[in-house]
């Protein structure tokens, strides 16, 4: 907690565990650590894949009033969905993706099942949902959150996005919810919501309730049709 990390080579803040090739029910993964009142920046000065912080095979653990900024590619990397459960809130991000492309300040990935126990108490590759709830994001990326390669169960709610596109969801990532958000003088985002699985659209993705401020235009595509959020 409080910790200043500036002019790094590669990540601030990793938290990897194990498995037994997918199972993960042994429970030797990080879980249930606060990350708190961090200032994280200047990263990534040898790997360009680095990040404020990267998680990968760690679930349940919370990321708070934090300020990442001034990095080459994503500022917070979920590189899975082993057990979800993380709360990643009130956290500040800016400067993300300085030297690459194609992610946001925030990423997530989902390549991988995983076995754990955090959704229900019994065995499934489901996981509980990740929320990412009241941060700020701004400037210097193509998208703020950014849910690619099959990532599942997040929840965005509460966010303010300045002028940046509010998200991006790809590569058949299902149960995603977008809501109360608000995009100050941003472009569009796209999520593939509605419809039916027959026609090749993801039922169980949410957009609601979000809110443009200024000459903004967030959407998404809903049976064919590029649908706006409510503007003010």
């Amino acid at each position: 907690m409080a910790n200043e990390m500036r002019n790094l080579g590669e990540n601030g803040i990793g938290l990897t565990g194990e498995t037994h090739w997918v199972d993960g029910t042994g429970g030797n993964q990080p879980r249930l650590n606060t990350i708190e009142g961090n200032m994280i920046h200047h990263l990534g000065l040898y790997n360009k894949q680095a990040c404020a912080v990267f998680s990968a095979v760690s679930c349940q653990n919370t990321f708070a009033e934090n300020v990442f900024f001034h990095g080459p590619r994503a500022l917070f990397n979920m590189n899975d969905d082993f057990g979800g459960d993380n709360v990643i809130r009130s956290n500040l991000f800016f400067k993300a993706v300085l030297e690459t492309h194609d992610h946001g300040p925030y990423n997530s990935w989902d390549r991988l099942p995983f076995l754990t126990k955090v959704l229900n108490g019994t065995a499934t590759i489901d996981s509980a949902y990740n929320h990412l709830t009241s941060n700020m994001f701004f400037s210097g990326s193509p998208y703020s959150i950014d849910t690619d390669d099959g990532s599942d169960f997040v929840n965005c709610t509460s966010n303010v996005l300045v002028a940046t596109p509010l998200m991006k969801t790809d590569f058949s990532g299902h149960s995603k919810t977008f809501q109360k958000n608000v995009v100050l003088f941003g472009q569009h985002g796209r999520i593939s919501c509605g419809g039916s699985a027959a026609n090749g659209r993801d039922t169980t993705n949410v957009f609601t309730g979000n809110e443009c401020v200024g000459s903004c235009t967030p959407a998404l595509e809903k049976n064919g049709q590029c649908q706006k959020c409510s503007m003010i």
